[in-house]
């Protein structure tokens, strides 16, 4: 095909003969502006990418802070789905609905194991929503906290880290709308 010897990821873009077209390209996140390729001239430029934006303080701190909380959900749901009866005392569990920890672990790993890493992605795709769900992770940590501190058992250390955590998530969340509105209003 003509243009393949130019580069073989845009020799489809090559042979199409764009010119100043934005193509989006799947999984990239952004969008390419397609230089004229002309098959004839070999010696035309490649189309090119738009450097990323990088992440700012306050969004590089979000993305950790959910990031790290994220594996622990993941990895603590999982567990506790696959051992449902030895986790911690069945005790802990009387007053609730639940007989073993599979579904308290269900609910570990999609609330505070995958959604926190959705918002992650979100945020490393500069997609608008991950305004919105850096509030929603770090008030969900919040009321996550709560819920199992006065349902299921007090556990000071933990709770008090993650409840922190989700504060601090929960405030960096509100920043970063601020900020973002303040720079689409410019």
């Amino acid at each position: 095909m003509p243009g393949e010897d130019l580069c073989p990821e845009y020799s489809a873009l090559a042979f199409a003969r764009l010119e100043g077209v934005k193509v989006p390209l799947i999984g990239v996140g952004s969008e390419v502006a397609v230089n004229v390729i002309d098959t004839e001239r070999r010696d035309q430029p490649v189309p090119t990418t738009s450097a990323p934006q990088r992440l700012d303080a306050c969004e590089v701190a979000l993305v950790t802070l959910e990031g790290v909380t994220s594996l622990g959900g993941l990895a603590g749901g999982a567990y506790m789905m696959s051992h449902e009866l030895t986790v911690m005392p069945l005790r802990y569990l009387s007053g609730t609905f639940f007989h073993t920890w599979r579904w308290p672990g269900v609910a570990l790993f999609i609330f505070v194991g995958v959604a926190p890493a959705l918002v992650v992605m979100a945020t490393l795709l500069r997609r608008r929503v991950a305004r919105v769900g850096h509030l929603c992770v770090g008030l969900g940590l919040v009321a996550w906290i709560v819920l199992e501190a006065t349902w299921v058992v007090w556990a000071p250390v933990l709770q008090g880290v993650f409840f922190v955590t989700g504060l601090v998530i929960t405030v960096l969340g509100v920043v970063e709308w601020r900020r973002s509105g303040e720079n689409s209003r410019k």
